[in-house]
Parts: structure tokens; sequence; C-alpha cells
């Protein structure tokens, strides 16, 4: 039954996989761990599999300004190089 169900609608296994990495990565899994579930042994043929979209990019800088707001960093101008912050003009 299943296979019919597939084969009427044109899912592959590969669609699968496509499915679950994408799912990890929008579920915050970082892609080097996806790369790992995957078994790729590269992390560009994983990026295949991840789509960033502008909405996910938006929400990786509100947590990042999330982050500077918490430690009284928003707005500053320090830069964290090697755990050393340098101070830019």
């Amino acid at each position: 039954m299943v296979r019919i169900w597939l084969k009427r609608n044109i899912i592959r296994f590969h669609d699968l996989r496509h499915t679950f990495a994408s799912r990890l990565v929008e579920s915050g899994v970082d892609v080097e761990t996806v790369r790992e579930l995957l078994g790729h042994h590269s992390i560009t043929v994983t990026q295949r599999y991840t789509h960033s979209t502008d909405e996910r990019k938006r929400k990786a800088v509100e947590l990042l300004t999330r982050k500077a707001e918490e430690k009284g960093q928003a707005g500053d101008n320090m830069v964290t190089v090697d755990e050393r912050e340098i101070l830019i003009n």
C-alpha cells in the first residue's frame, strides 16, 4: 500500500532524506550534526539539502541581538576576536 502511494505521488527515498535534513536544520540542529546523521563525507553535499530562507536569516540575527542585549552589549562597538575584545571606531 505504501509503495502504491509513493508511486502515485512520486515521492522518492531521496525526498524523505531531504525533508529529514531540512527539518533538522529548521529545528536548530547544526549542519555538521546533520552531515553526520546523513552519513555524508563532505559538508558541501549536506548543504545541498539545507536551504537558508530569509526568515531563518532574520531569526539568526535576532538571536544574536537578544544575546547581546542580555549581556548588556547591544549597540556597543566592541568586537570579540580570539576571546579578546577590540574597540572599533
